[in-house]
């Protein structure tokens, strides 16, 4: 299926949902619609008619590197997305995710596709009653930035950020942001060679950069994580300029010696599989069993050592392959 192409669906059950939404006016009934891959004109199709009845969008999309590579592809996601906010105009809470490509993609600039991006900040605009937004992954370009509407008072973003897309956010002013989530993942250097990604002689992979403020000031709440690349400064921005925090947050800016979650994970497995190892070997190295079966102190704590080093090994293998061995 291409992202345009909707699904074939049976129509009968549909009409009677219909039918009961005819009855019900926007005030009355809530929707939540959850859309996957290239569901987005089938979801459409579904809600025709009834989109301001929608209040919660969850978008998710999963593709490889051809949406990226294909300007033409990703003017027609950009399009699809534009459609679904304009058909569904009180929507209180709105999750977009994207998965990032498993192969490398091509570079565009962002200036490309100016014109369809233009009419998706047009469409978020409208968004008049939108609460709550929550992005995740790459979000269009690293260099993208969205300008939220004002009713938005809930915000999480865990975005590809570029040097540009955060002198954007430096001077947004967020209007009615209270609660702020924030991680980035800086976009990678192949972004940005093209020399429009070059704003005020700042270059796509120039860092680290220094906000030296910030335009939100009505935060109550500030959680996340930076990036080791990122602007060093925005815990300190952020701090200065939201005085409704009072000094707290629950934000990790200082995180050069913050272990790496995947060796976070790793530890934790192999805590675990030694905690079973001693608890199952442990009782072959006691004096009675020494008695019954021979052999020095010296060689039972090796043969527990071995038991134990197995076991781990075994575990290893199983959960990250034979190259870990």
């Amino acid at each position: 299926m291409t992202p345009g192409d909707p699904m074939k669906i049976n129509e009968e059950p549909w009409e009677s949902l219909r039918e009961y939404f005819d009855s019900k006016d926007c005030n009355q009934l809530s929707l939540l619609v959850s859309i996957r891959d290239y569901g987005i004109s089938s979801a459409l199709h579904f809600i025709d008619g009834h989109g301001d009845k929608v209040t919660s969008l969850n978008i998710t999309l999963s593709f490889g590197s051809a949406m990226f590579n294909n300007s033409l592809e990703t003017s027609a996601l950009i399009a699809q997305l534009t459609n679904a906010l304009l058909a569904t105009p009180n929507l209180k809470q709105l999750e977009l995710s994207f998965t990032d490509p498993n192969q490398e993609y091509r570079i565009w600039p962002i200036q490309s596709l100016s014109e369809p991006l233009a009419s998706l900040q047009g469409a978020f605009d409208k968004l008049e009653r939108l609460d709550s937004l929550r992005i995740n992954g790459i979000f269009i370009h690293p260099s993208f930035f969205l300008k939220v509407p004002k009713s938005v008072r809930n915000l999480e973003l865990q975005c590809m950020t570029s040097p540009i897309w955060w002198r954007e956010f430096a001077t947004y002013p967020f209007e009615n942001v209270e609660n702020l989530v924030l991680y980035h993942e800086i976009g990678e250097p192949r972004w940005g060679d093209h020399p429009s990604e070059i704003t005020d002689g700042i270059r796509f992979g120039q860092y680290p950069i220094l906000l030296g403020s910030v335009a939100i000031s009505t935060l109550k709440s500030f959680s996340g994580q930076g990036s080791l690349s990122g602007p060093s400064d925005i815990l300190e921005c952020i701090l200065a300029n939201n005085k409704g925090l009072e000094g707290r947050h629950s934000f990790i800016a200082d995180w050069d010696n913050e272990v790496l979650p995947e060796l976070e994970s790793c530890g934790l497995i192999l805590l675990d599989c030694l905690s079973e190892s001693v608890i199952r070997y442990k009782k072959y190295c006691t004096w009675k069993h020494q008695q019954a079966n021979g052999g020095t102190n010296a060689q039972l704590v090796q043969y527990f050592f071995k038991q134990c080093l197995k076991s781990l090994e075994k575990r290893v293998n199983e959960v990250y392959g034979q190259n870990y061995s």
